[in-house]
Protein backbone atom coordinates (compact mmCIF):
# COMPACT_ATOMS: atom_id res chain seq x y z
CA UNK A 1 0.00 0.00 0.00
CA UNK A 2 1.21 3.37 -1.01
CA UNK A 3 2.42 6.03 1.89
CA UNK A 4 0.36 8.68 2.11
CA UNK A 5 2.47 11.62 2.80
CA UNK A 6 1.46 14.97 4.39
CA UNK A 7 1.39 18.08 2.35
CA UNK A 8 4.42 19.09 4.17
CA UNK A 9 6.13 15.61 3.76
CA UNK A 10 5.32 15.54 -0.15
CA UNK A 11 7.04 19.12 -0.19
CA UNK A 12 10.21 17.59 0.76
CA UNK A 13 10.34 15.24 -1.09
CA UNK A 14 9.66 16.66 -4.44
CA UNK A 15 11.53 20.14 -3.67
CA UNK A 16 14.59 20.34 -6.46
CA UNK A 17 17.17 22.97 -7.44
CA UNK A 18 17.41 24.78 -3.96
CA UNK A 19 18.68 24.22 -0.49
CA UNK A 20 15.80 23.21 1.94
CA UNK A 21 15.69 22.97 5.74
CA UNK A 22 13.40 20.61 7.54
CA UNK A 23 12.91 20.57 10.95
CA UNK A 24 10.11 17.92 13.05
CA UNK A 25 9.94 16.61 16.17
CA UNK A 26 11.48 12.79 17.23
CA UNK A 27 9.53 10.19 15.63
CA UNK A 28 7.58 12.03 12.99
CA UNK A 29 9.05 10.16 10.04
CA UNK A 30 12.26 12.14 9.37
CA UNK A 31 13.79 9.21 8.00
CA UNK A 32 11.59 8.01 6.05
CA UNK A 33 10.78 11.18 4.18
CA UNK A 34 14.74 11.26 3.62
CA UNK A 35 14.48 7.86 2.03
CA UNK A 36 11.64 9.14 0.07
CA UNK A 37 13.58 11.93 -1.15
CA UNK A 38 16.49 9.86 -2.14
CA UNK A 39 14.54 7.16 -4.06
CA UNK A 40 12.57 10.19 -5.78
CA UNK A 41 15.69 11.38 -6.88
CA UNK A 42 16.81 7.89 -8.00
CA UNK A 43 13.81 7.10 -10.28
CA UNK A 44 13.28 10.76 -11.82
CA UNK A 45 12.33 10.23 -15.23
CA UNK A 46 13.94 13.78 -16.87
CA UNK A 47 16.63 14.04 -14.37
CA UNK A 48 17.79 10.45 -12.61
CA UNK A 49 20.71 10.79 -10.22
CA UNK A 50 23.41 7.36 -9.24
CA UNK A 51 23.36 6.66 -5.49
CA UNK A 52 26.74 6.79 -5.48
CA UNK A 53 26.23 10.76 -6.67
CA UNK A 54 24.78 11.39 -3.55
CA UNK A 55 25.93 12.29 -0.21
CA UNK A 56 24.54 11.32 2.86
CA UNK A 57 25.74 12.41 6.39
CA UNK A 58 24.37 11.33 9.32
CA UNK A 59 25.62 12.07 13.02
CA UNK A 60 25.87 8.13 14.32
CA UNK A 61 27.25 5.19 12.21
CA UNK A 62 24.05 3.19 13.86
CA UNK A 63 21.47 5.84 11.57
CA UNK A 64 24.43 5.69 8.82
CA UNK A 65 23.70 1.78 8.89
CA UNK A 66 20.16 1.78 9.40
CA UNK A 67 19.51 4.30 6.31
CA UNK A 68 21.71 2.42 4.19
CA UNK A 69 19.56 -0.58 4.89
CA UNK A 70 16.28 1.04 4.18
CA UNK A 71 17.46 2.69 0.84
CA UNK A 72 18.32 -0.98 -0.31
CA UNK A 73 15.10 -2.03 1.19
CA UNK A 74 13.29 0.47 -0.95
CA UNK A 75 15.78 -0.19 -4.43
CA UNK A 76 14.78 -4.10 -3.66
CA UNK A 77 10.83 -2.87 -3.85
CA UNK A 78 11.45 -0.27 -6.68
CA UNK A 79 13.35 -3.02 -8.54
CA UNK A 80 10.78 -6.19 -7.96
CA UNK A 81 8.11 -3.68 -9.33
CA UNK A 82 10.54 -3.02 -12.61
CA UNK A 83 12.71 -5.66 -13.09
CA UNK A 84 13.51 -5.30 -16.28
CA UNK A 85 15.46 -1.41 -15.01
CA UNK A 86 18.91 -1.20 -15.68
CA UNK A 87 19.70 1.72 -14.00
CA UNK A 88 17.82 0.49 -10.64
CA UNK A 89 20.06 -3.08 -11.13
CA UNK A 90 23.48 -0.88 -11.18
CA UNK A 91 21.60 1.41 -7.96
CA UNK A 92 21.60 -1.98 -5.88
CA UNK A 93 24.37 -3.14 -6.95
CA UNK A 94 26.42 0.07 -5.73
CA UNK A 95 24.66 0.50 -2.34
CA UNK A 96 27.14 -1.20 -0.81
CA UNK A 97 29.94 1.41 -2.23
CA UNK A 98 27.36 4.62 -1.58
CA UNK A 99 28.40 8.16 0.45
CA UNK A 100 26.61 7.19 3.38
CA UNK A 101 28.32 8.08 6.45
CA UNK A 102 28.88 10.02 9.50
CA UNK A 103 30.71 13.79 9.46
CA UNK A 104 34.11 12.08 10.41
CA UNK A 105 33.96 8.98 8.46
CA UNK A 106 33.14 11.21 4.96
CA UNK A 107 35.97 13.20 5.94
CA UNK A 108 38.34 10.37 6.14
CA UNK A 109 37.32 9.09 2.96
CA UNK A 110 37.92 12.35 1.81
CA UNK A 111 41.53 12.57 3.27
CA UNK A 112 41.95 8.55 2.26
CA UNK A 113 41.03 9.11 -1.46
CA UNK A 114 42.81 12.24 -2.34
CA UNK A 115 45.91 12.56 0.81
CA UNK A 116 48.32 12.20 -2.12
CA UNK A 117 47.66 15.49 -3.20
CA UNK A 118 49.03 17.09 -0.03
CA UNK A 119 51.79 14.89 0.32
CA UNK A 120 49.74 13.12 3.25
CA UNK A 121 52.02 10.27 4.75
CA UNK A 122 50.38 6.81 3.33
CA UNK A 123 50.39 5.71 6.98
CA UNK A 124 47.94 8.14 8.67
CA UNK A 125 45.47 7.56 11.17
CA UNK A 126 43.05 9.60 13.37
CA UNK A 127 44.60 10.54 16.66
CA UNK A 128 43.37 9.09 19.83
CA UNK A 129 41.40 11.45 22.11
CA UNK A 130 44.70 11.03 24.69
CA UNK A 131 47.45 12.09 22.12
CA UNK A 132 45.57 14.82 20.71
CA UNK A 133 45.41 16.47 23.93
CA UNK A 134 49.05 16.15 24.49
CA UNK A 135 49.86 17.25 21.16
CA UNK A 136 47.94 20.54 21.79
CA UNK A 137 49.34 20.73 25.23
CA UNK A 138 52.25 20.51 23.26
CA UNK A 139 51.39 23.35 21.02
CA UNK A 140 50.08 25.94 23.75
CA UNK A 141 53.91 25.35 25.08
CA UNK A 142 55.58 26.27 22.14
CA UNK A 143 53.44 29.18 21.97
CA UNK A 144 54.39 30.14 25.35
CA UNK A 145 58.19 29.48 24.07
CA UNK A 146 57.67 31.77 21.14
CA UNK A 147 56.45 34.46 23.29
CA UNK A 148 59.03 34.93 25.43
CA UNK A 149 62.03 35.17 22.78
CA UNK A 150 59.86 37.58 21.17
CA UNK A 151 62.26 40.50 20.65
CA UNK A 152 59.91 43.46 20.55
CA UNK A 153 59.82 44.86 24.18
CA UNK A 154 56.84 46.56 24.31
CA UNK A 155 55.29 42.97 23.66
CA UNK A 156 57.14 41.00 26.13
CA UNK A 157 55.90 43.89 28.73
CA UNK A 158 52.30 42.57 27.72
CA UNK A 159 53.09 38.75 27.54
CA UNK A 160 54.96 38.98 31.24
CA UNK A 161 52.11 41.38 32.32
CA UNK A 162 49.57 38.22 31.19
CA UNK A 163 51.80 35.73 32.94
CA UNK A 164 51.50 37.02 36.05
CA UNK A 165 47.93 37.71 35.97
CA UNK A 166 46.35 34.78 35.10
CA UNK A 167 49.79 32.56 36.43
CA UNK A 168 51.19 34.39 39.26
CA UNK A 169 52.59 30.97 40.80
CA UNK A 170 55.68 29.38 39.51
CA UNK A 171 53.75 27.48 36.36
CA UNK A 172 52.72 29.16 33.57
CA UNK A 173 50.22 25.80 33.27
CA UNK A 174 47.44 28.28 33.53
CA UNK A 175 48.37 30.35 31.01
CA UNK A 176 48.40 27.35 28.65
CA UNK A 177 44.82 26.13 29.69
CA UNK A 178 43.53 29.49 28.85
CA UNK A 179 45.38 29.38 25.57
CA UNK A 180 43.78 25.95 24.76
CA UNK A 181 40.18 26.89 26.07
CA UNK A 182 40.34 29.74 23.39
CA UNK A 183 41.52 27.68 20.65
CA UNK A 184 38.73 25.17 21.46
CA UNK A 185 35.93 27.97 21.22
CA UNK A 186 37.62 29.49 18.24
CA UNK A 187 37.37 25.95 16.40
CA UNK A 188 33.95 25.90 17.01
CA UNK A 189 32.76 28.57 15.62
CA UNK A 190 32.16 29.07 11.91
CA UNK A 191 34.80 31.73 11.10
CA UNK A 192 38.13 31.23 13.40
CA UNK A 193 40.49 33.69 12.29
CA UNK A 194 37.22 36.30 12.90
CA UNK A 195 36.37 35.35 16.25
CA UNK A 196 40.05 35.67 17.34
CA UNK A 197 39.78 39.50 15.62
CA UNK A 198 36.29 40.04 17.75
CA UNK A 199 38.06 39.36 20.88
CA UNK A 200 40.99 41.31 21.00
CA UNK A 201 38.65 44.35 19.42
CA UNK A 202 36.65 43.63 22.44
CA UNK A 203 39.22 43.91 24.84
CA UNK A 204 40.29 47.06 23.33
CA UNK A 205 39.31 49.06 26.12
CA UNK A 206 40.58 52.41 27.95
CA UNK A 207 37.93 53.81 30.18
CA UNK A 208 35.46 52.31 33.21
CA UNK A 209 32.83 53.47 30.96
CA UNK A 210 33.99 51.21 27.84
CA UNK A 211 34.70 47.94 30.11
CA UNK A 212 31.16 48.20 31.96
CA UNK A 213 29.63 48.58 28.63
CA UNK A 214 31.59 45.72 26.72
CA UNK A 215 29.73 42.80 25.68
CA UNK A 216 31.65 40.33 27.69
CA UNK A 217 31.44 42.09 30.82
CA UNK A 218 27.82 42.99 30.44
CA UNK A 219 27.40 38.68 30.60
CA UNK A 220 30.12 38.21 33.08
CA UNK A 221 27.44 40.92 35.79
CA UNK A 222 24.77 38.79 34.28
CA UNK A 223 26.76 35.78 35.58
CA UNK A 224 27.46 37.24 39.14
CA UNK A 225 23.72 38.32 39.44
CA UNK A 226 22.11 35.13 39.13
CA UNK A 227 25.32 33.41 41.48
CA UNK A 228 24.62 36.29 44.05
CA UNK A 229 20.65 35.42 44.12
CA UNK A 230 21.50 32.06 44.31
CA UNK A 231 23.59 32.64 47.27
CA UNK A 232 21.27 34.47 48.77
CA UNK A 233 18.77 31.78 48.43
CA UNK A 234 20.97 29.30 49.92
CA UNK A 235 21.87 31.69 53.47
CA UNK A 236 18.27 31.84 53.48
CA UNK A 237 17.59 28.25 53.75
CA UNK A 238 20.28 28.13 56.10
CA UNK A 239 18.94 31.09 58.16
CA UNK A 240 15.30 29.50 58.38
CA UNK A 241 16.76 25.54 59.44
CA UNK A 242 18.60 27.50 62.35
CA UNK A 243 15.09 28.54 63.76
CA UNK A 244 13.66 24.59 63.11
CA UNK A 245 13.10 22.11 65.80
CA UNK A 246 16.49 20.83 66.04
CA UNK A 247 18.06 22.88 63.57
CA UNK A 248 21.82 23.64 64.38
CA UNK A 249 20.98 27.14 66.38
CA UNK A 250 24.36 27.57 67.48
CA UNK A 251 25.38 28.75 63.73
CA UNK A 252 22.39 31.37 63.98
CA UNK A 253 25.29 33.83 64.06
CA UNK A 254 27.07 32.67 60.97
CA UNK A 255 23.77 32.45 59.27
CA UNK A 256 22.87 36.22 59.58
CA UNK A 257 26.50 37.10 58.35
CA UNK A 258 25.98 34.93 55.13
CA UNK A 259 22.73 36.33 54.58
CA UNK A 260 23.74 40.01 54.85
CA UNK A 261 26.57 39.91 52.85
CA UNK A 262 24.09 38.56 50.02
CA UNK A 263 21.66 41.41 50.87
CA UNK A 264 24.47 44.04 50.46
CA UNK A 265 25.47 42.69 46.92
CA UNK A 266 21.93 42.46 46.07
CA UNK A 267 21.80 46.22 46.88
CA UNK A 268 25.00 47.26 45.63
CA UNK A 269 24.90 47.19 41.46
CA UNK A 270 28.49 48.89 41.10
CA UNK A 271 30.83 46.73 40.06
CA UNK A 272 34.06 47.91 42.43
CA UNK A 273 31.18 48.36 44.80
CA UNK A 274 30.47 44.63 45.03
CA UNK A 275 34.45 43.99 44.88
CA UNK A 276 35.11 46.22 47.87
CA UNK A 277 32.43 44.37 49.54
CA UNK A 278 33.75 40.65 48.76
CA UNK A 279 37.02 41.48 49.76
CA UNK A 280 35.92 43.12 53.71
CA UNK A 281 33.86 40.09 53.97
CA UNK A 282 35.30 37.67 56.40
CA UNK A 283 32.71 34.64 57.40
CA UNK A 284 32.20 33.92 60.87
CA UNK A 285 33.32 31.10 62.29
CA UNK A 286 30.79 28.24 62.96
CA UNK A 287 30.20 27.92 66.33
CA UNK A 288 31.70 25.04 68.14
CA UNK A 289 28.99 25.18 71.03
CA UNK A 290 27.01 21.88 71.88
CA UNK A 291 23.84 22.14 70.95
CA UNK A 292 22.04 19.14 73.12
CA UNK A 293 18.25 19.98 71.10
CA UNK A 294 19.92 20.01 67.68
CA UNK A 295 19.62 17.15 64.96
CA UNK A 296 22.76 15.98 63.17
CA UNK A 297 21.73 15.33 59.84
CA UNK A 298 20.41 18.86 60.22
CA UNK A 299 23.89 20.72 61.15
CA UNK A 300 25.29 18.50 58.22
CA UNK A 301 22.53 20.09 56.05
CA UNK A 302 23.87 23.34 57.38
CA UNK A 303 27.68 22.42 56.90
CA UNK A 304 26.88 21.30 53.15
CA UNK A 305 24.67 24.27 52.22
CA UNK A 306 27.02 26.82 53.46
CA UNK A 307 29.96 25.22 51.58
CA UNK A 308 28.11 25.19 48.84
Amino acid sequence: MAVQWTKEQKQVIEARNSSILVSAAAGSGKTAVLVARIMARILDPADPVGIDELLIVTFTKAAAGEMRERIARALQEAREADPDSAHLAGQAARIHTAQITTIDGFCSSVIRNYGHLISLAPGWRVGEEGEIALLKRDAAAAVMDAAHAEEDPTVRERIVRCVETFAPGKSERPVEEAILRIADAAESSPDPDRFLRECISGADIETGEELMAAPWMRELMASAEEEIRNGYALAERNLALCGEAGGPSQYLASAESDLDLFERLISEKDYDGRVRILSEFSPVRLSTKKNPDGLPEKKDAFKATRSE
